[in-house]
């Protein structure tokens, strides 16, 4: 709520994970897979299929050079196919990820917004009041208006954990008068709202 910075584009970056090793290894010869937790998480399919495999929580890309620059063929990390590349690593494997839409978003920020009006989506933060009903209270005008939401996420405020500021992505509607009208709405009823970003996102080339 504090910063001054707007959201003036998304970039969303399709994620792939591979598992890399030193030249010699083969999916044979692997015995321990490192890589940061989250990306272990998104491959539990590939785990499932490979018991013997054990795993090992670090950092990427560091996991990925590891297992390269070891030289030890019981070794490999995941990481991105350019990770790969950078380290000389040999890819024993592709596309481990449980889910093939898997995605990162970039949003890039800038001291000056973007006034075109050109963007198809907005974020927004509000703080609510601390009660009942608020939230849904909040959400109404943009049912009643049409705006569609693509997605809510709350975070507890610093210093006041039992309140939260509220985080939305909406679709900008045809007619812009009801986006207005929908946040002029919401301004009635929140503590504080204020306009992210209006921007346009991008889908760039796979990982």
């Amino acid at each position: 709520m504090r910063s001054s910075l707007h959201i003036v584009a998304e970039l969303v970056l399709p994620v792939s994970h591979y598992l890399v090793a030193c030249e010699g290894a083969t999916i044979e010869t692997v015995r321990t897979v490192e890589s940061h937790p989250a990306a272990l998480a998104q491959c539990t399919a590939f785990f499932a299929a490979h018991p013997e495999f054990k795993r090992v929580p670090a950092t990427p890309p560091g996991s990925v050079r590891r297992a390269v620059e070891s030289g030890d063929i019981t070794r490999a990390g995941i990481g991105g196919k350019r990770t790969a590349e950078i380290y000389g690593g040999k890819i024993l494997l592709e596309h481990l990820e449980d889910n093939r839409e898997n995605y990162t978003r970039f949003a890039l920020l800038s001291a000056v917004a973007d006034r075109s009006e050109t963007g198809t989506k907005i974020s927004l933060v509000m703080r609510l009041k601390n009660r009942p009903g608020s939230l849904h209270g909040a959400l109404r005008p943009f049912v009643r208006r049409g705006v569609d939401l693509l997605k809510i996420e709350s975070l507890p405020i610093r210093d006041s954990p039992d309140e939260y500021n509220f985080y939305l992505d909406v679709l900008v509607p045809a007619n812009p008068g009801e986006m207005s009208g929908a946040l002029d709405e919401v301004r009635e009823l929140a503590v504080d709202v204020r306009v992210l970003g209006r921007y346009s996102s991008t889908i760039l080339g796979s990982a």
